[in-house]
């Protein structure tokens, strides 16, 4: 797939954008539609100015408005969630909102909405404080911006300055990124019309400001990638990692994550709000990845089976994609080929490709002689996150190649790995080495080549030779039950 790069006035006809429906006109560079950055104004760890404010939360007994500072952390973590006072008797929060104050106006165009209650929510499974409020999250909602300035209470928002600049009428349980004309904001805010079930919920708001001189005709046809996986795909936001990959280099990306952590495709293809998500637009390509500790090619096989029967149903034309992740740090010799040789055997079967990042992970730790896992031993660094995001670029964007990384790339890649680290313990780096990142650029680039012939010979005749095990078949990890 070659990216179209052409340059018009205006896209024909006018540009709707997730949610938003803009005409087009010949209008001044500022009203312009343009593609946005990857650095979050929201989010607190990279703008220490910036504040979240929520109309209630029921996490810890608010019922008026009040500081959230969990909105804007960048973690998408399940137990980082806000929850709106909605089903009070006396006094509901019919119209819950969620905002942040980025401490200065700034020109923005895009938010990213990420809804969410806890990991065991979609089951209905109440047995956690993670579970207690099923299926939260907003389904209609207006994104408002107001340039005022900042309040001493939390009960003042309300009482700002706002003005519409995007409607959304079809919210899912699943990140949702919302597109509007530039536009000067301190404050935006998410202001809930509807909300799925009894309760309303969010995880964090994220808020983009426009690239200079790139717009979205320069970029052409907008590609929407849904990911569907557990916390090795929100780990340091992937996905969006991958989006901004994208985006750098030229390609119109749009990703949209659902994620569970701990969860693997078999709870996946029972999740109502998993389903609702692969219902809500048609997608490019669809991404599935399963559990990591409890890996096998059975579960794997049966998940597959359930969640693709799913997907076929509302997305019929999406292009599947395996992430074939990397096993525990203890495994990691003995079970990174398993991982990667049940995945090609999946894609073989479903005309999928696979992104396979395990393979690259392992070549990175075993060249370096330096393991890129967390204290935990499964989850990644953040150069670890930035080798999957890569992987999913040359494996999507197949005609691509790596070439050397310049100075001023440097420093976006710099940017872009910062902006979106969460959950790691080990945090932000001031610079990631560039030979490092090189180094990743082209193993990233390699692995996706190496396995593509392999997935898609449908005869299971092309072969794999895993870097961990060159001499390990699929049918070493084939159960006799």
């Amino acid at each position: 797939m070659k990216k179209r790069m052409f340059s018009v006035a205006c896209l024909l006809g006018g540009l709707a954008l997730l949610g938003g429906i803009m005409s087009c006109s010949d209008s001044e560079d500022e009203e312009a539609i343009y593609a946005s950055q990857t650095d979050d104004f929201a989010n607190v760890k990279n703008h220490a100015s910036a504040k979240g404010y929520a109309s209630s939360n029921l996490r810890n007994g608010k019922t008026e408005p009040v500081s959230v500072s969990n909105l804007n952390d960048g973690s998408t973590s399940v137990q980082s969630y806000i929850i709106a006072n909605t089903t009070d008797a006396t006094n509901p929060d019919v119209n819950p909102w969620f905002a942040v104050d980025l401490g200065e106006v700034r020109v923005i165009n895009k938010v990213r909405v990420v809804p969410g209650a806890g990991q065991d929510a979609a089951n209905g499974d109440t047995s956690t404080a993670e579970g207690l409020y099923p299926n939260a999250y907003p389904t209609k909602y207006s994104v408002q911006v107001s340039e005022d300035d900042a309040v001493s209470d939390p009960s003042e928002i309300p009482s700002l300055t706002w003005k519409t600049v995007a409607v959304v009428n079809d919210g899912v349980y699943a990140t949702k990124n919302v597109s509007f004309w530039n536009t000067k904001a301190r404050w935006v805010r998410i202001l809930v019309d509807e909300f799925n079930d009894k309760y309303c919920s969010l995880l964090e708001l994220s808020v983009f400001g426009p690239r200079p001189s790139v717009d979205y005709s320069d970029l052409g046809k907008e590609i929407n990638v849904l990911f569907i996986g557990n916390s090795l795909t929100y780990y340091n936001n992937m996905w969006s990692v991958f989006e901004g990959i994208s985006l750098l280099k030229g390609y119109n990306v749009h990703a949209t994550a659902v994620t569970f952590g701990g969860k693997n495709l078999i709870f996946h293809s029972n999740a109502p709000n998993t389903e609702s998500a692969i219902k809500a637009k048609k997608f490019d390509y669809i991404v599935l990845q399963d559990i990591c500790g409890s890996f096998t090619d059975d579960k794997l096989t049966r998940g597959s089976q359930a969640i693709i029967a799913k997907i076929r149903e509302s997305n019929p034309d999406a292009k599947l994609v395996y992430y074939a992740t990397w096993p525990k740090k203890t495994d990691q010799d003995a079970r990174t080929a398993e991982f990667t040789l049940c995945y090609i055997n999946k894609a073989q079967q479903y005309g999928a490709l696979v992104s396979p990042a395990g393979e690259a992970f392992y070549d990175l730790t075993k060249t370096n002689e330096k393991f890129y896992y967390e204290d935990d031993g499964t989850h990644p660094q953040p150069v670890g996150s930035f080798l999957s995001a890569s992987t999913f670029f040359y494996t999507i964007f197949a005609d691509e190649k790596p070439g050397d990384i310049s100075s001023s790339r440097h420093d976006e890649l710099n940017k872009l790995i910062n902006s979106y680290v969460s959950d790691s313990s080990l945090g932000k780096e001031t610079s990631y080495d560039l030979g490092l990142l090189s180094q990743i650029d082209k193993l990233a680039y390699k692995y996706a080549s190496a396995v593509r012939p392999a997935a898609a010979d449908s005869t299971g005749a092309t072969k794999y030779q895993s870097v961990a095990n060159p001499d390990a078949v699929y049918e070493d990890f084939v159960s006799d039950e």
